[in-house]
C-alpha cells in the first residue's frame, strides 16, 4: 500500500509544539495519529510498532461501560537531542515515585494522547478524561500482549482509541468521533484492517491486504465498478477534493449499498486495487454526494484528511 500523508508535516509539527506550550489544561489531541509511546515517535495512522507488526483481524466484542477515520505516515522519526540532566534534576527524579500519576501521564503519553499503556501493560488516562466504552483485545493479542478499544471523554471532546501493548513498544491510533464513521464497531473495524495492511507491507511493499476495497475504476473505462459485494447507486468522476489525492492521479467518489447498509466511498489509485476511503452518510449534514464532498474538502484543507 502507498502511504500517504493526510497533512503537510509542517501541520503535524505546528500540533506538537501548540502541545507543549499549554498550560494546566492538556493539549488538544492530534487526531488520526499513532504514538509509540516511551519513543516520542509520531507517525499518521500507523500500528505497526517495535520490531514487528500489530496483529491480526479481530472479532470486536463491546462492553459498554456507558454508551457512546490519507493514508498514514508522516515525516520520519527523528531521535531528539537532549542536554544531559543536572544533579539536582537527577535527585528530583530519583526522589519522585515510579507510580506517581503525573510521572506516568508524563512519560507514556504523548502531547495531544490523553490515553495508553506503560511500560507494563498499565493503562495510563490524562487528568480530566474518563474511559467511557471498552472494547478488549480488539486486535487479538497473545498474553502478556493486549490491545483495548476505547471510548475516551472530557465531557466536552470524545475520542476513539485503539491502543497495542507488548514487549518492545506501545502503540496509539484515534480519532475524533464522527470524522468519517458514526459506530465505534465500523471505526475499529477499520484500524484493524490498517494494522493487518501495514503487517503485510512489511514484507511485501504492494501489498493491500487487509484494507475494505468495495470500488473499482473498471479497465479501459471512465466508469466505476462494484466488487466485493458492493453496489454502486451513484457515482461522481474527480470531484476535485484538494490533498486527497496526487495531482494530475485519477479520483473519484461514490454511494455504495453493501450488507443492505449505504456508504460513500472516496477512491484514488492503490498500488494494486484502488484505494478505498469509506465515509457513513450519518457522519455528513445530510446523506448526500454534495454534504459528502464539502465534508471531505474540510477535511483535507485542514491536513486531517479522512483517516
Amino acid at each position: 500500500m502507498s502511504t500517504r500523508s493526510e497533512g503537510p508535516d509542517a501541520d503535524l509539527s505546528a500540533a506538537i509544539e501548540a502541545g507543549f506550550a499549554g498550560h494546566g489544561e492538556p493539549p488538544a489531541p492530534l487526531p488520526g495519529a499513532y504514538v509509540a509511546a516511551g519513543r516520542r515517535h509520531l507517525r499518521r495512522r500507523r500500528l505497526a510498532t517495535g520490531g514487528g507488526a500489530l496483529g491480526v483481524a479481530a472479532v470486536i466484542a463491546t462492553i459498554a461501560l456507558l454508551g457512546s477515520g490519507g493514508t498514514p505516515q508522516g515525516a520520519p522519526d527523528r531521535t531528539p537531542v537532549v542536554d544531559s540532566p543536572s544533579a539536582e534534576e537527577d535527585s528530583t527524579a530519583a526522589a519522585k515515585p515510579v507510580d506517581d500519576p503525573a510521572t506516568r501521564v508524563r512519560e507514556w503519553l504523548s502531547p495531544g494522547q490523553v490515553l495508553g499503556y506503560d511500560g507494563e501493560g498499565r493503562l495510563v488516562v490524562r487528568p480530566g478524561w474518563e474511559v467511557v466504552r471498552r472494547v478488549d483485545n480488539p486486535l487479538e493479542r497473545t498474553a502478556p500482549a493486549g490491545s483495548l478499544g476505547a471510548v475516551v471523554t472530557n465531557g466536552e471532546k470524545t475520542f476513539w482509541y485503539l491502543l497495542d501493548f507488548d514487549a518492545d513498544s506501545n502503540g496509539a491510533s484515534w480519532d475524533p468521533v464522527g470524522k468519517a464513521y458514526a459506530r465505534l464497531e465500523d471505526w475499529l473495524t477499520s484500524q484493524v484492517d490498517l494494522a493487518r495492511s501495514s503487517e503485510s507491507e512489511q514484507g511485501d511493499d504492494d501489498s493491500q491486504e487487509g484494507q475494505a476495497v468495495w470500488v473499482e475504476f473498471e479497465p479501459g473505462t471512465d466508469r466505476l465498478i462494484g466488487v466485493n459485494g458492493a453496489r454502486i447507486v451513484d457515482q461522481r468522476l474527480d470531484p476535485a477534493i484538494p490533498g486527497f489525492a496526487e495531482p494530475g492521479e485519477r479520483t473519484a467518489a461514490a454511494e455504495v449499498v453493501r450488507d443492505g447498509r449505504t456508504w460513500f466511498v472516496l477512491v484514488r489509485p492503490g498500488p494494486v486495487f484502488s484505494d478505498n476511503v469509506l465515509v457513513d452518510p450519518a457522519v455528513l449534514a445530510e446523506p448526500t454526494m454534495a454534504a459528502l464532498l464539502d465534508h471531505a474538502r474540510r477535511q483535507y484543507a485542514s491536513g486531517e484528511g479522512l483517516r
